[in-house]
C-alpha cells in the first residue's frame, strides 16, 4: 500500500507540475498576446496622430487654397473690370472718331456741292460766252494792202 501511495503521489506531483507548466504555458501566451495587444495600441495611437497630424496639414492647405482662389478670383474680376473700362472707353473714342469723320465727310460733301456748283455755272458762262461769239460775225483777218 505504501508502495501504491507513492506512486498515487508521484502521479500527483506529476499532475501538478504538468499543470504548472500549462499555465506557464498560458501564462506566456497571455502576456505575449498582451504585449501584442500594447504594442497594437500603440500603433493604432500613433496612427491615429499621424492622420490627425495630415488631417490638419491638410485643412491648413484647403484653407490656403480657398484664399489663393479667392485673391485669384478678385484679380479676375479686377482685370474684367478694366478690360470693360478700357472697352468702353475705346466704344467711346471711336463713337467719337465716327461722329469727326461723319462731320467730316459732310464738310466733304459740302464743299463738293459747291465745286459742282461752281463747275456748273462756269459751265454756262462758257456756254453763254460761246453762244455770244457764235452770233457776230465771224472773225476775219485784216489783210494790208487790201
Amino acid at each position: 500500500m505504501l508502495e501504491v501511495d507513492s506512486e498515487r503521489q508521484s502521479q500527483w506531483h506529476h499532475l501538478i507540475i504538468q499543470q504548472e507548466q500549462e499555465q506557464q504555458q498560458w501564462y506566456e501566451w497571455a502576456k505575449g498576446k498582451l504585449a501584442d495587444s500594447e504594442h497594437s495600441e500603440e500603433q493604432i495611437r500613433l496612427e491615429e496622430e499621424r492622420l490627425t497630424e495630415l488631417l490638419e496639414r491638410r485643412r491648413m492647405e484647403t484653407a490656403k487654397t480657398r484664399e489663393r482662389a479667392a485673391l485669384l478670383d478678385h484679380e479676375v474680376l479686377a482685370m474684367e473690370h478694366k478690360h470693360r473700362s478700357t472697352q468702353h472707353l475705346l466704344e467711346h473714342q471711336s463713337s467719337i472718331a465716327d461722329d469727326e469723320a461723319s462731320a467730316e465727310h459732310a464738310r466733304m460733301l459740302s464743299k463738293r456741292n459747291e465745286v459742282d456748283v461752281a463747275i456748273a455755272r462756269l459751265k454756262m458762262k462758257r456756254d453763254t460766252v460761246q453762244e455770244y461769239r457764235y452770233d457776230e460775225t465771224p472773225w476775219t483777218p485784216q489783210v494790208a494792202g487790201a
